[in-house]
């Protein structure tokens, strides 16, 4: 993945580089043309307006594909700065709204549990449920805490067994306020260290439940 964006800024920088070319070879024709019969004023303003254009257009995907390398690069490596990712990691959980548990299994049943942060209280969603939540006995605090000892900040994007057919997928979804971006880490037949210790932290067997509607309103109207 680090290396696809490292491709792709290099295109990009030898895309802008000739853009330039192009532009000032453009401007010192624009009056030349003129004289030579070669274009108008006119044309020549046009010519240079739509290289300006997309020159523009290449510099914003540098900075969006700049920023990309640096969040993968966060993410896919658990030596770089590990006490800086559990800084910003526990942070972020200051500002936890959700936190999704979902399955699919090889006959394509789903399953999952939502849980929401509501003040001091923590509710717990059953599959598609959007109406009846209940109240758990875990608090903010105490599921906060217990999330910081699982060391969420060391898991990888993905953990995938691919020598095992017809198994069990699954994701994890953190969903934060405040414009803070989402944790979401997924598997098939893999999980990552301490997942037990997650689920038994939410009491996750207590409130999963298998998706019954035609369609999961947790997935259609919310951004994990």
């Amino acid at each position: 993945r680090i290396n696809d964006i490292k491709k792709m800024l290099r295109d990009i920088d030898d895309s802008l580089k000739h853009l330039c070319m192009e532009y000032g070879t453009v401007s010192c024709i624009g009056t030349k043309g003129a004289c030579t019969g070669e274009k108008s004023p006119v044309e020549r303003e046009s010519e240079i307006a739509v290289v300006e254009e997309l020159r523009a257009i290449e510099l914003q995907k540098l900075k969006l594909a700049y920023i990309e390398l640096g969040r993968v690069m966060f993410r896919e490596s658990n030596d770089l700065f590990p006490e800086e990712k559990k800084r910003m990691f526990e942070e972020k959980l200051d500002h936890l709204e959700y936190i999704r548990i979902h399955y699919d299994n090889f006959l394509g049943i789903s399953s999952q549990a939502v849980y929401k942060i509501d003040g001091y209280q923590v509710l717990a969603y059953s599959g598609s449920d959007q109406l009846f939540p209940k109240t758990m006995d875990l608090n903010k605090y105490d599921l906060l805490n217990g999330l910081k000892q699982i060391r969420m900040w060391q898991w990888k994007d993905t953990y995938y067994n691919r020598d095992v057919l017809d198994g069990t997928s699954w994701s994890l979804n953190l969903k934060f306020k405040d414009g803070y971006e989402g944790f979401t880490v997924e598997g098939y037949m893999d999980y990552p260290p301490n997942f037990n210790q997650l689920e038994k932290l939410l009491c996750f067997d207590e409130y999963v439940s298998t998706i019954t509607a035609v369609y999961d309103p947790w997935s259609e109207h919310y951004e994990w």
